[in-house]
């Protein structure tokens, strides 16, 4: 009898422990979500100026070049924020080591394939815009010389 109050006892303190590390790890993870919130609120602000800028200034395909690469890098920080947090709580809850390693293995896979997309994504925005710039320049030149 005496066992089974130690064994009852021992499941009810674990419990607890789990509890614990339950409600640690959902505060960690609701302040970073506020922190993030809060960059993710800044960088629509900038994106915003950004974008009203370009409206007023009838610009240039650089400067929505510009926008399109600080929104891409902005979102590539919050990525790379949300996934930090996932895999830090992997590796923390994680007993063996087996799978520390293939979180590990897992988060290196990912943050390049993360870096490679990102990297793209720019790239392209890049190319869209050398030839925007192009196409709109050989327009002014056909339609300066039709006059």
């Amino acid at each position: 009898m005496n066992n089974l109050i130690a064994e009852i006892e021992t499941l009810d303190l674990a419990i607890i422990s789990l509890a614990l590390i339950t409600l640690f790890i959902n505060i960690i993870l609701v302040t970073k979500v506020r922190k993030l919130r809060l960059r993710a609120k800044g960088n629509h602000v900038k994106t915003y100026k950004l974008l009203e800028h370009i409206r007023k200034h009838q610009s240039s395909g650089a400067l929505l070049e510009a926008s399109i690469h600080e929104g891409a890098s902005a979102v590539e920080n919050i990525h790379q924020s949300v996934s930090d947090t996932a895999f830090n709580v992997i590796e923390a809850l994680s007993s063996s080591n087996k799978t520390k390693i293939r979180s590990r293995k897992l988060r290196v896979i990912h943050d390049h394939t993360k870096n490679g997309v990102y990297t793209s994504v720019k790239k392209v925005n890049k190319q869209v815009s050398v030839l925007t710039d192009s196409v709109l320049s050989g327009k002014k030149g056909k339609s300066t010389g039709d006059h």
